[in-house]
């Protein structure tokens, strides 16, 4: 009898692992497959609707939004240290994934372009922050 009861104790431990088998396969299928294919839960290259430009300079200055298909926006007022002006790109009929940026201008001094970004309707504000005097500044995006 007791041969009996341990041989249902081992059969039962057995059943025991093979059920965990069986719920636990297929989640490590899936993961495998996430694994297999690291693309799929990769961060999407985010998107901007508008540009605004933060004078943080020794200098007066406006800005173009330039647009990668050869158009400009107008110009900003020029504006001084402190102060901010914002283009919304949503108004130029631009397709998602034009890449769009601010081509800053020094009043006295040189222009300098900001790094591009990519264009899509309902996109976030792209922020930068300009810095330097009027011979030698920087168009950094936040």
């Amino acid at each position: 009898m007791k041969a009996f009861l341990r041989g249902t104790r081992a059969l039962s431990a057995l059943f025991i692992v093979l059920l965990g088998i069986l719920f636990v396969a297929p989640q490590g299928a899936a993961m495998a497959g996430v694994l297999d294919n690291p693309g799929t839960g990769a961060a999407k290259t985010p998107c901007y609707e508008k540009i605004s430009v933060v004078n943080s300079a020794a200098f007066v200055m406006n800005w173009t939004g330039k647009i990668s298909t050869g158009l400009s926006t107008p110009s900003t007022d020029n504006y001084p240290v402190g102060q901010e002006r914002t283009i919304d790109f949503n108004i130029y009929g631009i397709r998602d994934g034009v890449e769009i940026w601010p081509e800053v201008h020094a009043i006295l001094g040189t222009t300098n372009s900001g790094p591009r970004v990519q264009f899509c309707e309902g996109g976030a504000t792209a922020a930068y922050r300009v810095t330097g005097t009027t011979l030698n500044f920087s168009v950094n995006l936040l």
